[in-house]
């Protein structure tokens, strides 16, 4: 987001604490959930080196031994894009002490409010901060890492931001030379590229920011629980635990089957035979919504309903999901992890029973 990411076919039928008795079936089928030994791989977006603990957190929370960490690089200047030991050594330990384990970075293609332009980047012209940023992946044996290059390109709050045609234009020829400069150093052929967006409305086809199918590993989109389409959320005042259900209901709709929605980039992922990537998903609350009532926001806020949308989305075989990160952020803490409790208790009880793995016999 604008800094402001295995189970037996079953079906659900979960009473939800405090949105009345309402059933959440599971879509059949779904694949079958493991330790991380095979997609859907499971992550969670911490981002800062200080918060890996919080990984490990997450992971015992579930009875987990292993999952993916999501972090984010710095962009305040092209040194800060090339090289980041602050970010990468602690990374490195963490994903190299134990087998499984994998990076998922979230790589700027420009710095922060900085002269420089996707159209200069299409040149060529900072092919050598990419070359010095693989070859430190490198050094640090990140080499395996998934790079979400451009993450949220089709947002408006990046540098790297993709706006009309001629930016699509020039983004898609950066990105090419960001792939090409990046793969041809010695030991970086594990490095992975995600096309990474956020959903929102473009007046040219998604084609048109794509880099083509010899530049892109994984198609991937980023989803929360927020809309600002009409009559869905907020919640009306004091609303019954039906009529949040049925705002809930409108909203994944929306967020799901919408033009932009989860649906329409999964399928363009099938359309290029590339797996679809969940980098990050969470329920939401806008900056200053109150927590009880939601009257000045767009978020759903606690809605189990969402988490089990999102649940049977992930591992419905149908949409060949290759991994999803919780984001694990103020707006989304769903988690109970740092000494906090989480903010949606209805949700992260949902969250708790359908991405556990079963504990082991004593």
């Amino acid at each position: 987001m604008k800094l402001r990411l295995h189970f037996k076919p079953v079906l659900f039928s979960l009473c939800l604490v405090g949105f009345g008795l309402q059933a959440q079936h599971a879509a059949p089928n779904l694949l079958p959930q493991t330790d991380n030994q095979k997609p859907p791989f499971m992550g969670i977006y911490e981002g800062l080196p200080s918060q890996i603990g919080l990984v490990n957190e997450y992971a015992a929370w579930l009875n987990r031994k292993v999952v993916w960490g999501h972090g984010s690089q710095g962009w305040q200047t092209w040194e800060a894009i090339a090289n980041a030991p602050w970010l990468f050594k602690p990374w490195s330990a963490w994903v190299n002490a134990l087998p499984g384990r994998r990076f998922v970075l979230s790589l700027p293609m420009l710095p922060k409010g900085g002269p420089d332009t996707l159209a200069e980047g299409a040149t060529g012209k900072y092919n050598k901060s990419f070359q010095s940023l693989a070859k430190h992946l490198i050094e640090y044996k990140l080499e395996n890492s998934i790079l979400r290059l451009g993450w949220e390109f089709d947002g408006g709050w990046y540098q790297w931001k993709v706006m009309t045609p001629e930016d699509a234009k020039n983004f898609t020829a950066f990105w090419q030379q960001i792939v090409k400069t990046m793969r041809a150093v010695p030991g970086a052929e594990k490095l992975t590229f995600c096309w990474n967006g956020a959903g929102e409305n473009k007046k040219f086809p998604l084609e048109a920011a794509y880099p083509g199918d010899a530049y892109v590993d994984f198609v991937g989109l980023d989803i929360y629980d927020k809309t600002w389409a009409p009559g869905v959320y907020p919640y009306p005042p004091n609303a019954t635990d039906e009529q949040r259900l049925t705002c809930q209901k409108k909203a994944w709709e929306v967020i799901s089957s919408g033009k932009y929605g989860i649906r329409a980039w999964c399928d363009f992922a099938k359309a290029h035979k590339k797996p679809f990537m969940i980098p990050e998903w969470g329920l939401w609350r806008t900056k200053g919504q109150n927590m009880q009532d939601g009257q000045d926001g767009k978020g759903g806020m606690d809605d189990p309903y969402f988490i089990q949308q999102m649940f049977n989305f992930i591992h419905d075989p149908a949409n060949n999901v290759y991994e999803a990160a919780y984001w694990d952020s103020r707006e989304a803490k769903v988690i109970p992890t740092g000494g906090k409790e989480s903010q949606y208790p209805n949700s992260a009880e949902l969250f708790r029973k359908l991405f556990s793995l079963p504990a082991a016999p004593q």
